[in-house]
């Protein structure tokens, strides 16, 4: 008796360490979604917590380039452009993985919007800039 006891206790817990084994690699790390990706960036471009750090690990490669060229050149300028704006999630665009997200910009000088281009990098959705010239 004590040895089906046993065996029933070991078998029990092999199928809880395998149950979880099958899931896809997108459930075991939940995707940040490209609208939350692209608020954040916006709030931290307006806070100033945006240094090369945090783009390596939020743009892509190129979006690392331009925009750390950009805040070098003049961040104060950058960041005081942003003062007392508030962000809010338009329309969202995801076409396999490149992603657009419209955010409304509404602040002293009244309501706008941005568009922000994201690609998906590794599984993880990362701010995307193409250059202007």
């Amino acid at each position: 008796m004590k040895k089906m006891v046993k065996s029933i206790v070991a078998a029990a817990c092999v199928c809880a360490l395998f149950a979880g084994c099958g899931k896809a690699p997108e459930e075991a790390a939940k995707v940040v979604p490209p609208e939350e990706v692209a608020l954040d960036y916006m709030k931290s471009m307006q806070s100033g917590k945006v240094d090369e750090a945090y783009l390596k690990e939020h743009c892509t490669e190129n979006a690392v380039k331009i925009i750390g060229e950009l805040l070098s050149s003049g961040k104060e300028g950058v960041m005081s452009e942003l003062k007392g704006i508030k962000f809010s999630v338009g329309e969202v665009k995801v076409e396999g993985d490149s992603a657009k997200v419209t955010l409304t910009k509404e602040g002293p000088g009244g309501k706008d919007s941005d568009t922000i281009d994201l690609k998906k990098v590794d599984g993880k959705w990362r701010v995307d800039v193409e250059p202007s010239w």
